[in-house]
């Protein structure tokens, strides 16, 4: 499913989609923010902004990639 913007996280941070790429947090260890759409969808696990999209960290055991395209989920490394 597609995000709406703006997105507010638990944190206090706001996504609008307009802003440069950025992580949430610098450490590795970080599961990531839950929040909610403009459209009140719930999104968990937030750990960043690729410009285009949220960043999800995986929660599952068996991911090669921990951190995924949040509407694509395309790995991201």
């Amino acid at each position: 499913m597609k995000a709406a913007f703006p997105i507010t996280l638990e944190n206090g941070v706001i996504v609008r989609g307009n802003e440069s790429p950025f992580m949430i947090s610098s450490d590795p260890g970080f599961k990531g923010v839950s929040g909610n759409d403009a459209n009140g969808n719930r999104a968990t696990n937030i750990v960043g902004f690729d410009g285009q999209d949220l960043l999800k960290r995986c929660t599952r055991t068996d991911c090669a990639n921990p951190i995924l395209d949040t509407v694509l989920f395309r790995s991201l490394w």
